[in-house]
């Protein structure tokens, strides 16, 4: 049984989710508790778990777990939310939606369902890079007509690539582009890499 109130609908999912008792396998009964937490309703017969679901994926979308347009998400990284487990609360989270309440994650992109289902993806582009002022500075490393200017990009850059693991020197223009690449691919899937596993594994 999972009692939660709507204007602290997360919060509760969240606690009731990762108690060690909980067992995603069995039938859930959902009851919306009100601010004097009284019961809103009679007994769950459906309609109250599959409400519960729909508000639980939006709430998951608007997260901090999940960057991008809200049709489009992507998984940010959040390192407390990492040391706390809460991607693999989240994953347990949509599996149980899916399975018991036939409701999906539509705000997913097509890239994060690949991943989370391991099936191959093409390389990320800079309109993924969700952060904009990275992606102000790999554009204008991209965009640079020659190496002299590459370079000058590249060392007004150099804080947030060297913390990306790209910074480099380059000697050429294809240098410079898998310089970009690389940059931008870690950003988008590389640093999520670990929070991935932990939602996939419940997920796929």
């Amino acid at each position: 049984m999972i009692n939660v109130c709507r204007e602290n609908l997360m919060d509760g999912a969240i606690r009731a989710f990762a108690r060690r008792s909980f067992n995603p396998e069995a039938k859930l009964s959902v009851i919306f508790m009100d601010d004097f937490m009284q019961a809103e309703g009679s007994v769950d017969k459906g309609g109250p778990t599959r409400g519960f679901f729909r508000l639980l994926m939006i709430a998951l979308r608007d997260s901090t777990l999940f960057t991008g347009p809200q049709n489009s998400k992507n998984l940010s990284l959040d390192s407390h939310a990492l040391r706390r487990g809460l991607y693999r609360t989240y994953g347990v989270m949509i599996a149980v939606a899916l399975v018991h309440g036939g409701v999906l994650p539509s705000c997913f992109s097509e890239r994060l369902y690949q991943n989370l289902c391991s099936t191959p993806t093409s390389p990320p582009t800079l309109e993924e890079v969700a952060d904009q002022d990275l992606q102000l500075k790999l554009k204008k490393i991209s965009e640079a007509v020659d190496i002299t200017a590459a370079r000058a990009a590249i060392e007004e850059a150099a804080e947030s690539l060297s913390l990306l693991g790209s910074l480099r020197h380059i000697t050429t223009m294809e240098g410079r582009d898998q310089l970009v690449q690389a940059a931008t691919s870690f950003y988008v899937e590389g640093r999520t890499e670990e929070a991935l596993q932990h939602c996939s594994l419940q997920t796929c």
